[in-house]
């Protein structure tokens, strides 16, 4: 029988706003504190949860983000202005010898593609792009020709590797899945009074899903569950969102043999798969 075993818990400050797996085994997490205007940042060994770093804060306390994360080197960005989505400056940070490598305060993220960081410069009329050393922030080219740009961004788009995901889809009631899943779904909403729609992934022999149900005092609760396929045995069953006044989707995904859940948008609860 499949089993899910708890390997570690997260909660940083704040709301977690994001989470960004690295290439090579660890998680960098983002947490905000909207009312207090603050942003913190956490970089986790998927392994075993261990932190190495927690809660770090750039200068910047709020108005800043994240472009890109490999090799435990975080580029982040800050706002061109608060409140607006537009994106300034290109500084990489390596975490694990906590030090800032090199920064661009005029430059703008736009894309990833071995080894560089593909940028480009606001003018007034037109902008220009350039590429950039992720490791050094060293000026490489400039790439004057916006066909061949977009023709970098194409093949970077193409080079992304989301294989070792899996992302919950949404199932309606009658809706044909093969095997046990639909059964299962199906009898779901026979037996329980679901709000909204119900999420779902199968992930080897296990059926993942979630689903709402109204609590008396018009709030609902977010329940989330593993079913083995082979046996129909729950194997595993969370509340992720007790009492919360809408809808909550989005609550879960796999990467790799690891299912991530997110619970009252705080915490970041980490399982393996076991066969």
């Amino acid at each position: 029988m499949a089993k899910l075993k708890k390997n570690f818990e997260f909660e940083g400050k704040g709301n977690i706003w994001r989470i960004i797996p690295d290439n090579n085994g660890y998680l960098l997490v983002e947490t905000r504190d909207t009312v207090k205007k603050q942003v913190y940042f956490s970089y986790l060994n998927l392994e075993n949860g261990n932190s190495v770093i927690k809660n770090f804060q750039l200068e910047e306390k709020f108005w800043t983000g994240v472009e890109k994360v490999y090799n435990s080197i975080v580029i982040f960005h800050k706002f061109v202005k608060p409140d607006l989505p537009g994106h300034i400056g290109l500084f990489a940070y390596d975490i694990k010898n906590e030090k800032f490598l090199w920064k661009h305060d005029d430059l703008a993220y736009s894309f990833f593609f071995e080894e560089k960081i593909y940028c480009f410069k606001r003018g007034f009329e037109t902008n220009k792009n350039f590429a950039v050393d992720f490791f050094t922030g060293k000026m490489i080219s400039e790439i004057p020709d916006e066909t061949e740009f977009k023709m970098l961004h194409e093949k970077a788009t193409e080079a992304e590797d989301f294989s070792d995901y899996v992302f919950p889809e949404r199932f309606f009631p009658e809706q044909k899945i093969e095997g046990n899943s639909m059964r299962i779904l199906n009898d779901i909403y026979q037996k329980n009074k679901i709000e909204g729609i119900i999420e779902y992934a199968c992930f080897n022999d296990v059926l993942l899903y979630n689903f709402h149900t109204h609590n008396k005092n018009k709030s609902y609760n977010n329940i989330f569950r593993a079913a083995d396929l082979n046996s129909d045995k729950t194997v595993l069953e969370e509340i992720i969102n007790k009492n919360c006044s809408k809808l909550m989707p989005d609550c879960f995904f796999i990467k790799g043999n690891q299912l991530f859940l997110l619970q009252e948008t705080k915490k970041i609860i980490v399982y393996n798969y076991n066969k």
